[in-house]
C-alpha cells in the first residue's frame, strides 16, 4: 500500500505541476514524497486511507473539470427565475456580488469548487470541503475528524494538518491564509488554535475552560482578521489572534458559524439562537431584530447590508434582516438539492 501511495503522490502532483506552471518543478514530487513519509511515521495504520483521500482531492483538480455549459458568469438575480446552467468560465452569480464558491455535486460524491486562479469550476473528490473566502485554497476533512488537509487549487500542493480532536468545522481567516479551530482537551482545557495554511504549522492562541463554553462552542474569525470569536455562557468572547488575550465580550448569545454570518458593516450577526432558531442580532446590544424560519444558521450569507441569502432545496432564498422573504433564485442541477452550498462576495 505504501508503494501505491508513493506512486499516486508522484503521478498526480507531477501532472498538477505541469498544468499550473509553464515548466515542471522537479522538486514538487520529492517534496510530496517526503511529506508522505513524515505522515506515515506520525500516524497510525489508518492514516494511509485518509492521506489517499486528500491526494485524490488534489489529483482530481486538473482532470475533472466540468464540461462547458452556458455563457460566462450568468446572473440569476431576482428578475430571472429560469434554472441556470453552470458557466464554462467565471463564477455563478446569485444576487449582486454574491456568487457560488462551492457546492456538493448532484451525485453526492464530490464538491464543485470555483477555482479563482483558472476562473472555472472544478471537482474535489470529497464531500467535506471548506473553501477559503479569499485566495485559492480549500480545507479537506478526511474520515477521522482530527485529520485535515489543505489543498492549494492553483498549484495542486497539499499540506497535511494533524492535531487533537476538535470542534468542527474549521474557520478560515478573511485573507485565506490561516484557519482557526477549537481543539478538545481530554482532561485539560480546550485549545484555541490557529493553523498556517501554507506550512500546516499550528499554534495555541488561548486555553479555554470547557465548562465556560456555550451550547454552540467553536472558534470563528471576526471579520477584521485580528480576533477570534467563541460563544461562551455570557456572550460572544473575542480573543486577540496575536497573543490570545481577551479583547471584548459582545452581548450576542448563540453560535456564530463563520465570517459569512457578519453583516458587511459588522453591525449585525446571524446566530444559531435559543431553541435552534436562526436569528439576526444587533451586535452592540444583543437585540434580536429578525428570525429566519427554517434556515440553518451555518448556511446564511449576507449579499448586502439589507439582504440575506439562504441556500436550500435547490435554490437560494433571499430575506430582509427582519425575516421577510423577498425572492427565490434557482441553482443549477449540477448541485445536490439537499447538499451544502457555499456563497461568497467577489
Amino acid at each position: 500500500m505504501t508503494t501505491r501511495l508513493d506512486h499516486l503522490l508522484r503521478d498526480t502532483l507531477t501532472e498538477l505541476a505541469d498544468e499550473a506552471r509553464p515548466a515542471a518543478n522537479p522538486t514538487l514530487a520529492r517534496t510530496a514524497l517526503r511529506r508522505a513519509g513524515r505522515m506515515r511515521a506520525r500516524r497510525r495504520a489508518g492514516t494511509a486511507a485518509a492521506v489517499a483521500v486528500a491526494v485524490l482531492a488534489a489529483g482530481g483538480l486538473g482532470s475533472s473539470l466540468l464540461p462547458e455549459a452556458g455563457r460566462r458568469g450568468p446572473s440569476v438575480g431576482a428578475s430571472v427565475h429560469a434554472t441556470p446552467e453552470l458557466p464554462a468560465s467565471g463564477p455563478l452569480t446569485v444576487a449582486g456580488r454574491l456568487v457560488v464558491l462551492a457546492a456538493r455535486s448532484a451525485d453526492g460524491r464530490s464538491t464543485i469548487v470555483y477555482d479563482r486562479a483558472h476562473d472555472r469550476y472544478t471537482r474535489v473528490p470529497s464531500t467535506d470541503v471548506v473553501p477559503a473566502p479569499a485566495g485559492n485554497r480549500v480545507a479537506v476533512q478526511a474520515t477521522r475528524p482530527e485529520q485535515l488537509t489543505i489543498v492549494d487549487l492553483t498549484t495542486g500542493i497539499s499540506v497535511p494538518v494533524f492535531g487533537e480532536p476538535a470542534r468542527w468545522p474549521v474557520s478560515w481567516s478573511p485573507d485565506g491564509r490561516q484557519l482557526a479551530v477549537l481543539a478538545l482537551g481530554t482532561n485539560n482545557p480546550d485549545q484555541l488554535m490557529v493553523i498556517d495554511a501554507v506550512t500546516g504549522a499550528s499554534r495555541t492562541v488561548a486555553s479555554l475552560d470547557p465548562s465556560n463554553c456555550g451550547e454552540y462552542c467553536f472558534a470563528t474569525w471576526h471579520p477584521d482578521g485580528s480576533e477570534l470569536a467563541v460563544a461562551v455562557q455570557r456572550g460572544l468572547q473575542l480573543y486577540a489572534v496575536e497573543d490570545g488575550h481577551q479583547t471584548r465580550l459582545l452581548p450576542v448569545h448563540g453560535g456564530v458559524a463563520g465570517l459569512h454570518d457578519w453583516s458587511p458593516d459588522q453591525r449585525y450577526v446571524v446566530v444559531d439562537g435559543q431553541q435552534h432558531r436562526t436569528q439576526v442580532v444587533q451586535v452592540a446590544t444583543g437585540t434580536v431584530v429578525g428570525t429566519l424560519p427554517g434556515a440553518d444558521a451555518k448556511r446564511v450569507y449576507w449579499s448586502g447590508p439589507g439582504r440575506l441569502a439562504v441556500p436550500q432545496a435547490g435554490g437560494v432564498d433571499l430575506y430582509t434582516p427582519d425575516g421577510h422573504h423577498v425572492d427565490r433564485v434557482p441553482l443549477p442541477p449540477d448541485f445536490a438539492p439537499d447538499g451544502p452550498v457555499v456563497l461568497t462576495t467577489l
